[in-house]
């Protein structure tokens, strides 16, 4: 047990990537027992071999040396390893940059291209996905309110709500540049500091999400309600974008693995989606409120894929690429003006 004790650290660090290996390896987040007790087995006998020859070695030379020299050494490597991690994350932010900034095609059709399913994404567009994020996403959370479009107009629309809402900043900057209004954000902040703001900046209409969903089932549920209200009262224009399919995995993982199949990696629309869309019948209820469902520019009839015309759609498990957003963001601006007529576009 001693013994045991001495490794368990040892142990956590190394059942991390063990944990998500096997996760990737076997395309699915939930683990059987057999796969964890082998995974715990593997950690142990990885720590033990790691603490025999490098924790034990590096500690009894750092015992020889002077406490002076023990400290130096500790800075220094510590110092090293953060250089490393930072330059190679700018290193990646770069690369990401300058790859997903070239030119992107517009999709044209009003609905997502099924005959476009199985055009695999490059391998550099799999490996730097993570990093391309939309700028709302990467920028404007949890305090900065970003500005986009006509930032000279009167006509303000204020992007409201937490990453879900954040997303859509590519295609609503696209909209703002199209119609010549001013977009600023108001993401992830307490709800009556958001309310406060909204009030300062007077925006003519809000834009967030009007349902939230799960990756586990098809139980959407309202989102913000009582704002919706609140804001339509006080005389503003309220724009409820649905929310997205969740993955339970990331999907870059999924596209490498099924290359001949990208629709392995899709999910069942039935099961992640309500048939109807909840947020609809308020539309009658709450005058000013505008429900709009941009899902057939996300999903199939019957599915919603991680992949299409060889853009990744989530950099994550369930936030939209900005490659995406940007493929999508005309088609999406002509959609919101279709459902939400003479509010954007007035």
């Amino acid at each position: 047990m001693q013994k045991m004790g001495e490794l368990s650290f040892t142990i956590y660090l190394w059942h991390w990537p063990l944990l998500i290996f096997t996760q990737y390896y076997l395309n699915d987040t939930n683990i059987s027992l057999s796969h964890g007790l082998l995974i715990i087995a593997t950690a142990i006998c990885f720590a033990y071999f790691t603490h025999k020859f490098i924790e034990d070695p590096t500690l009894k030379y750092l015992r020889a040396c002077s406490k002076k020299k023990t400290l130096s050494i500790i800075t220094l490597v510590i110092i090293s390893i953060a250089s490393l991690g930072i330059c190679v994350r700018f290193k990646m932010l770069n690369e990401a940059n300058k790859y997903f900034g070239n030119s992107i095609e517009y999709l044209e059709a009003n609905t997502m291209p099924i005959e476009k399913a199985n055009i695999v994404p490059t391998l550099k567009s799999l490996v730097l996905s993570n990093y391309d994020r939309p700028h709302a996403i990467t920028h404007c959370l949890s305090g900065p309110i970003c500005t986009y479009g006509n930032k000279n107009s009167d006509f303000t629309v204020a992007l409201v709500g937490a990453s879900h809402a954040a997303q859509w900043q590519p295609v609503l900057e696209h909209a703002a540049n199209k119609y010549k209004f001013k977009l600023v954000t108001i993401l992830s902040l307490p709800k009556d500091i958001t309310i406060e703001k909204i009030d300062k900046i007077k925006p003519k209409v809000v834009i967030t999400t009007s349902t939230l969903t799960n990756d586990k089932n098809a139980n959407e549920i309202l989102n913000e309600i009582e704002l919706w209200k609140k804001l339509t009262n006080a005389g503003i224009n309220v724009i409820g974008i649905r929310d997205n399919p969740r993955f339970s995995i990331y999907q870059n993982a999924c596209i490498s693995k099924n290359k001949d199949n990208l629709l392995i990696c899709s999910l069942d629309k039935d099961q992640v989606l309500t048939k109807q869309y909840i947020a609809k019948k308020y539309e009658k209820e709450i005058q000013g409120f505008h429900a709009v469902d941009l899902t057939s520019l996300i999903c199939f009839e019957k599915s919603c894929p991680a992949t299409v015309n060889g853009y990744t759609i989530y950099y994550d498990r369930h936030h939209f690429s900005n490659s995406f957003m940007k493929y999508i963001s005309e088609a999406a601006t002509n959609e919101i003006v279709k459902q939400a007529p003479n509010i954007l576009n007035k």
